[in-house]
């Protein structure tokens, strides 16, 4: 198993024991935004959770995003979404330019607004998957505003593969 696969299964094993646990610490990372039931709020939504995931990464790791359901139905990010997100440590591209080549696990994570709780809280479907090995983890996020930001409370409801 080569070094990078066991760091994320590694990772992601942590995550996951401090999820059911219920010991995950509050996420640090905010964005700033309107409260409200608009796209422009549902951006502000995936980029606070997109935030929260990235930074587990090594720096320079390229991750492919996608705002669709799965891989067979893939969106990319509406342009500009990710010139918001310049200043974390890896690189995201849009799932669109992901060409299938063999070699290589590049990471491709989709994240989008599954339901509006209130106009100050939704919840987001994450999912990653390593498109080298196939193997997939996913969770939903709980998001609430306050104070003229957004914030992920908790993630909930994991699931892996």
């Amino acid at each position: 198993m080569n070094t990078s696969l066991r760091r994320d299964l590694f990772v992601w094993a942590i995550f996951g024991c401090c999820v059911l646990a219920a010991c995950a610490p509050k996420y640090p990372i905010t964005v700033a935004g309107q409260k409200g039931v608009s796209d422009d709020a549902g951006l502000d939504v995936q980029e606070v959770v997109i935030r929260n995931l990235v930074g587990s990464y090594q720096p320079g790791e390229l991750i492919f995003v996608s705002f669709g359901e799965s891989w067979e139905k893939h969106v990319d990010p509406p342009g500009g979404f990710l010139d918001r997100i310049t200043d974390v440590d890896v690189v995201l591209k849009p799932v669109s330019e992901y060409a299938r080549r063999s070699g290589g696990n590049p990471l491709l994570l989709i994240v989008r607004v599954d339901k509006w709780i209130s106009d100050t809280e939704a919840r987001v479907l994450a999912t990653r998957y390593r498109l080298g090995t196939g193997g997939a983890e996913g969770f939903t996020a709980e998001v609430k505003w306050s104070k003229g930001v957004w914030r992920m409370m908790r993630a909930v409801e994991s699931w892996t593969t």
